[in-house]
């Protein structure tokens, strides 16, 4: 089945490993995902003092523009953690000074995107860089402040 879905991928696209599904949808075993933020431009020493304001807060609120207007969400609320990448992630790009985050947020009504986390963190601060680039590394159930495997 593996080798059968793979071969009718295009080039980059790859099949690692076919699971049998489990009872459920699949969409309600995602729970939260686990992004990693890169900031060209923007180095460690300038995220830190954001950074550090953003966790501590109880409340960030930023504006999303909707389809009914501008609407005002809480971009702290769904962040289970957002810390400062150690950088030894092969997902990290750029030289060793650039600011990479890595974020766990719970999937909640609204989204809060990372991009809306990226703009709380400028409103505490953080200097606007190159456009950021975001990988999600993976989207699950919540166990402990980790997204692990919905298919496990």
């Amino acid at each position: 089945m593996r080798a059968a879905l793979d071969a009718g991928l295009p080039d980059g696209l790859d099949v690692l490993r076919v699971v049998e599904a489990q009872p459920g949808a699949l969409a309600d075993r995602l729970e939260a995902s686990e992004w990693l933020l890169t900031l060209p431009g923007v180095t460690r020493a300038q995220v830190e003092q954001p950074l550090a304001a953003f966790v501590e807060a109880l409340s960030v609120p930023v504006e999303r523009l909707t389809k009914q207007g501008p609407r005002t969400l809480d971009a702290r609320e769904p962040v289970v953690s957002l810390v400062l990448d150690a950088g030894d992630d092969p997902a990290a790009v750029g030289p060793d000074d650039v600011a990479v985050l890595r974020l766990v947020v719970r999937h909640v009504t609204p989204t809060v995107r990372p991009t809306e986390v990226l703009v709380a963190l400028t409103s505490l601060g953080l200097p606007e860089g190159d456009p950021p680039q975001a990988v999600r590394l993976r989207q699950g159930p919540l166990v402990d402040g980790l997204v692990t495997d919905p298919l496990a």
